[in-house]
């Protein structure tokens, strides 16, 4: 999921951390 927002962009890094 691409989307060019900070908000999204934080939750999507809290994703990859989790995953990872």
């Amino acid at each position: 999921i691409i989307i060019f927002m900070p908000i999204a962009n934080m939750i999507e890094n809290d994703i990859l951390k989790l995953h990872f």
